[in-house]
């Protein structure tokens, strides 16, 4: 090994620097899920085949989705079928929070919505101009800043759900743009298990122990922080350049 790779290239730090940044993102902007949601049925209508596990102490998991629009379509989907039940827009945000939402959540909803916070949330309502704004606020509130997506872009995953206009079709998820730990589940594990050399039955997509042994061994090797968890430079590592 030489001695470059004992100590960390200038190249080698830029990268663990931009692995450091993007734990940094909000999990919704790192896995374009806006509503941050769990994996299941809905989140692979939308073209979600993947998630992780969040590093989070609570074994939350978060579905990865393609596009963000793809995202947006799915959280617009959950609150048409979950959320329109009759209640208030304040009784709906406490549901979602789990009864731990602060009197600002909602305030800020109905500042940026025009929404009173005691309107009955209807599908109607969010299949107006008022739903793509009040999805929007809601994910900017959840995600503590705003979610890389235009107006227009809202409003197009409004219509995916509403307008029945057809579903993007789904882009191959790069995996050099997500952290994967010990416990993720999904394809783009598949993916890291076949660059660290696994085979057959070995690639079942569960970052498990055999995967984090093999992940941090290849780490130690080529002189990275052997930490166990998968970023740019452990994918550069692997030689991943995309999906």
């Amino acid at each position: 090994m030489t001695s470059a790779a004992l100590h960390g290239s200038g190249t080698t730090r830029q990268t663990e620097t931009r692995t450091k940044t993007m734990a940094k993102i909000p999990a919704a902007i790192r896995y374009k899920n806006p509503g941050a949601m769990w994996p299941g049925a809905r989140a692979t209508k939308w073209g979600s085949t993947s998630y992780v596990t969040l590093n989070d102490g609570q074994g939350n998991k978060i579905a990865v989705f393609p596009t963000f629009m793809q995202g947006a379509a799915a959280q617009f989907d959950l609150w048409a079928t979950k959320y329109t039940t009759g209640e208030t827009l304040k009784q709906l945000i406490d549901r979602w929070s789990g009864h731990n939402s602060p009197a600002e959540y909602v305030r800020y909803l109905e500042a940026q919505t025009g929404i009173s916070i005691n309107t009955v949330v209807t599908r109607a309502l969010l299949a107006s101009p008022a739903g793509w704004k009040l999805m929007k606020a809601q994910s900017r509130w959840e995600a503590g800043q705003p979610i890389p997506m235009s107006d227009d872009d809202w409003q197009q995953a409004q219509k995916m759900v509403f307008a029945g206009a057809a579903p993007i079709e789904p882009a191959p998820i790069d995996p050099t743009k997500t952290i994967l730990r010990k416990g993720d589940r999904g394809e783009v594990v598949k993916k890291l298990q076949t660059a660290l050399g696994f085979t057959g039955r070995d690639v079942d997509g569960d970052f498990g122990i055999n995967t984090l042994i093999a992940l941090k061994a290849a780490q130690f090797t080529h002189g990275l922080a052997n930490d166990g968890i998968c970023g740019p430079a452990s994918w550069a590592m692997l030689k991943v350049t995309g999906a």
